[in-house]
């Protein structure tokens, strides 16, 4: 079977229902925003999933939270080319990370992916029938209808923090003050997007290097604004 078209909005969600309720085997190419989406399914249900945007490939997911180094990484990625196998599996054959360890982050990169497709508001797809050849693979195996409700509450949630943060075009920066007298106590995802507020980056690409979905980095933002630990730069006129 082939599919293929342009999409606007939450029209893709009835894609994915599609290609979970006839319990398809192939892979759906989604492309927008500029980017590069492959999404890989075994009777129906989704077990991996790749994107253009580096930032939200395994192997940077890793390296950015300290759980590798930049040669074991390169190491691995080389290996990874020769063989034609997954990066993760590499990691694991050669006692870098444990298979639990890389599971959870390879289910965090799938989820991560997917998520960020929901908030397409629009684009091209194109789906084929294939076989998939799983062997050496480190699957998600993950539920589309699943997905497709959380992705649902997170577009209405999103909705209102947009209210506070109304233009991915902004810039935000530390506000010079540490809220209470107990210093700033932050989850290792508060620190990874505020390690990119630095007063020059757009929210848009705080989100884009973050390796987060939209979704996640607009309310670590706005939890930030909340609890004043940054503050809209302001823009100069002249």
């Amino acid at each position: 079977m082939n599919l293929q078209g342009d999409f606007e909005g939450l029209a893709l969600a009835s894609i994915f229902q599609l290609l979970c309720s006839d319990e398809k085997t192939g892979v759906l190419t989604v492309t927008g925003n500029s980017h590069e989406n492959r999404v890989y399914f075994h009777n129906g249900t989704i077990v991996y999933a790749t994107s253009s945007l580096k930032e939200t490939r395994l192997g940077f997911l890793l390296l950015s939270d300290g759980v590798i180094s930049q040669q074991q990484l390169e190491q691995c990625l080389d290996l990874s080319k020769a063989h034609n196998m997954h990066l993760g599996k590499i990691l694991v054959d050669k006692g870098y990370i444990s298979l639990d360890k890389v599971e959870k982050y390879n289910t965090w990169q799938v989820e991560t992916v997917l998520y960020n497709l929901f908030f397409y508001q629009n684009g091209k797809f194109d789906y084929n029938d294939e076989e998939l050849n799983l062997q050496g693979m480190i699957v998600a195996r993950l539920n589309p209808m699943k997905l497709i409700m959380e992705a649902s509450r997170r577009i209405d949630e999103l909705s209102v923090l947009k209210k506070s943060i109304p233009s991915q075009g902004l810039v935000y920066k530390m506000s010079g003050t540490v809220p209470g007298n107990d210093g700033i106590n932050l989850d290792a995802s508060e620190w990874r997007v505020l390690s990119r507020v630095d007063g020059l980056r757009t929210v848009r690409q705080v989100i884009d290097q973050s390796g987060y979905d939209e979704f996640t980095v607009y309310k670590i933002l706005f939890s930030l604004i909340s609890s004043g630990v940054i503050m809209e730069k302001e823009t100069l006129t002249v």
